[in-house]
C-alpha cells in the first residue's frame, strides 16, 4: 500500500494509473484553511474526516462531515472538499482499493468455495449516505499507517479485510433501504440518505429545541414525509428517536458530572423537569436521583 501524507493532484491520467496499480493508496493528510480540493473524478474508497470540519461535494452534491465522520466512494464518482476555517489543522483520510484486491475479495465472498476461481465476482456500488467513524472501523489501517515504518506488504493485507469488512456491511445496507416502500431506485437512495442525514442531526443537535418541521426543512423533506419513512427506516418516529438520545446523554451526565437533575434536564435539552424525570423513570425504572445514587461510583 501506497501512503502519501500530502494530496496529490488528481487527473484523468492519475485516476487511471492509481487504478490500475497494484496497491491501494492511503492519503493521510494534516491540512490548514483555506484549502479547496478541486472536484475531479474518483475511485471506489473510503474518505475520513478524523479532525475538523470538511465541505465535501460528491457528484454533485454537498456533504458536511464533522470529525469522525466518513464517507464511501464509487469508481466514477466526482469528489472535491473545502476545508472549513478552524484553529487545529484538519485531518482527511483518504482509501482507494486497487482493482485486483476489489475482485478477489468480492469473488471470494461471491463463491465461498475456496478452491474456485470464479471470474465474474458481484458488481458493487456503495450505498452513499454519511457514516460513522463507528460504521466504517478503519482504526487498524489507521494504526499501521502512523507506525514509524510501516511495511507496505502489512497494509495491503489490512486493506484486504478493511475492504471485506465495508463489503458485508454494505449488503446489509442494501437490505436495509430496501424497508422503503418506494419503487424508483434513484429516489430510495436519495431518501434514505436522506433519511440518515436526519438521524445524525438528532445525534448532533439533540439539546436544541428540535421539531418535525425543523428537521424536515433541515434534510430537504417534507415533514410527513419525514414522520412515515423515517417510522418505515427506523422503527420509531423522529420524536421517539431524540427522546431516546436526549434520555441516553442525561444518563451519562448523570454517571459522569456533577451536575445537577435540573442542570441535566437542561443541557439535554427537555424544557420540563417534570416531563424529564418522568420519561426517565418510565424508561430506567428509577428516577434520574435514584439512578445517580445506584449507579454512580
Amino acid at each position: 500500500m501506497q501512503i502519501h501524507n500530502t494530496l496529490p493532484t488528481m487527473n484523468s491520467n492519475r485516476v487511471q494509473r492509481v487504478s490500475q496499480s497494484e496497491t491501494s493508496v492511503l492519503v493521510n493528510a494534516q491540512l490548514r484553511s483555506p484549502y479547496c480540493f478541486p472536484e475531479h473524478e474518483g475511485l471506489t474508497g473510503v474518505l475520513l474526516t478524523l479532525n475538523g470540519n470538511v465541505r465535501y461535494t460528491i457528484d454533485q452534491q454537498t456533504w458536511r462531515l464533522q470529525s469522525r465522520y466518513g464517507f464511501l466512494l464509487n469508481q466514477g464518482s466526482s469528489i472535491g472538499f473545502e476545508i472549513e476555517p478552524g484553529r487545529v489543522p484538519t485531518h482527511v483520510c483518504l482509501i482507494f482499493f486497487h482493482r485486483e484486491l476489489m475482485k478477489n475479495v468480492l469473488s471470494a465472498l461471491t463463491h465461498p468455495n475456496e478452491l474456485q476461481d470464479p471470474t465474474r465476482p458481484e458488481s458493487l456500488e456503495f450505498v452513499q449516505r454519511r457514516y460513522t467513524y463507528g460504521e466504517l472501523a478503519p482504526q487498524a489501517l489507521l494504526n499501521w499507517a502512523e507506525r514509524e515504518k510501516p511495511n507496505q506488504r502489512d497494509g495491503e493485507e489490512q486493506a484486504y479485510f478493511f475492504f471485506e469488512r465495508l463489503v458485508r456491511a454494505n449488503r446489509h445496507h442494501q437490505r436495509h433501504r430496501q424497508q422503503l416502500p418506494v419503487v424508483k431506485a434513484s429516489t430510495q437512495k436519495a431518501l434514505y440518505a436522506r433519511l440518515y442525514e436526519a438521524r445524525h442531526l438528532i445525534d448532533e443537535q439533540y439539546a436544541q429545541p428540535l421539531t418535525l418541521e425543523t428537521i424536515a426543512q433541515q434534510v430537504g423533506l417534507n415533514a410527513f414525509h419525514l414522520l412515515r419513512r423515517f417510522a418505515d427506516l427506523f422503527h420509531q418516529t423522529p420524536h421517539q428517536y431524540l427522546t431516546q438520545v436526549r434520555l441516553r446523554q442525561a444518563r451519562h451526565l448523570l454517571l459522569a458530572t456533577g451536575f445537577s437533575v435540573a442542570e441535566v434536564s437542561f443541557l439535554v435539552g427537555f424544557e420540563s423537569l417534570g416531563s424529564f424525570c418522568g420519561l426517565f423513570k418510565r424508561h430506567f425504572s428509577c428516577s434520574p436521583a435514584q439512578f445517580r445514587k445506584r449507579y454512580r461510583r
